[in-house]
């Protein structure tokens, strides 16, 4: 189980996870282990499918929607304090100058943050399939940036055991579970955007599309631990 929990006892034969985060949509196993004193242990798994966007106090949007959200805001102050200053007066008056001034700095404030977050959103077309093939050259560029960038989080087998893991809250998740149910496109995503709620920071800034292909390519390499 790539990210373990303890269950407490609710009564009447139910049991609560708190403080638990899915954080990605697809398919999830759970594994459930029931410790049973003076008998053996049961265990038993199911499977399920986690759709739509999660909200709480530990989500926060993207950077593009935050860019977004923040754009609509001061468009919309913008025109409120447009039409208070035509109310107040218009260009006739110190108030409605004042007014319609602000008014005015905070719709074009507006509108750039818009065009921006419609740039970045709009100007990246990502192919569902990996351009580059996982040759060995793209492996071993792949597995270089993985120890530089990523390995001390999610650890040298991609477990989610690496030396920052126990400072990170949620846990990084084992990839070697993870990353096959996610298509190539959506790990590229991934690496270059982050992951809101936790803390997958967004490499697009600091790494090429082209390296991050090549980390999606040694990712899938991973292989879980057979039990």
């Amino acid at each position: 189980m790539a990210t373990p929990s303890s269950a407490t006892s609710a009564g009447d034969g139910r049991y609560v996870v708190e403080n638990g985060l899915l954080s990605l949509e697809g398919p999830w196993q759970v594994e459930l282990l029931v410790v049973r004193p003076g008998a053996f242990d049961a265990r038993t798994a199911f499977r399920f499918e986690l759709s739509g966007t999660a909200t709480g106090p530990d989500i926060v949007p993207s950077p593009q929607v935050g860019r977004l959200l923040w754009g609509i805001e001061l468009a919309l102050l913008g025109v409120l304090f447009l039409g208070t200053g035509v109310a107040l007066g218009g260009w006739w008056t110190r108030a409605g100058i004042a007014t319609m001034g602000s008014g005015g700095l905070a719709l074009l404030g507006g509108v750039f943050l818009l065009a921006n977050a419609q740039l970045l959103t709009s100007g990246m077309e990502v192919p569902q399939q990996n351009p580059f093939p996982p040759t060995n050259e793209s492996l071993a560029l792949g597995r270089q940036l993985y120890q530089e960038h990523c390995q001390q989080c999610h650890g040298e087998a991609g477990r989610g055991d690496g030396p920052l893991a126990p400072t990170l809250n949620p846990p990084p998740l084992d990839l070697a579970v993870h990353a096959p149910l996610h298509p190539d496109r959506q790990l590229f995503l991934f690496i270059h955007d982050g992951v809101a709620g936790t803390a997958m920071a967004p490499w697009g800034g600091q790494l090429t599309d082209e390296q991050i292909w090549h980390l999606v390519n040694y990712i899938k390499t991973f292989r879980p631990v057979e039990q």
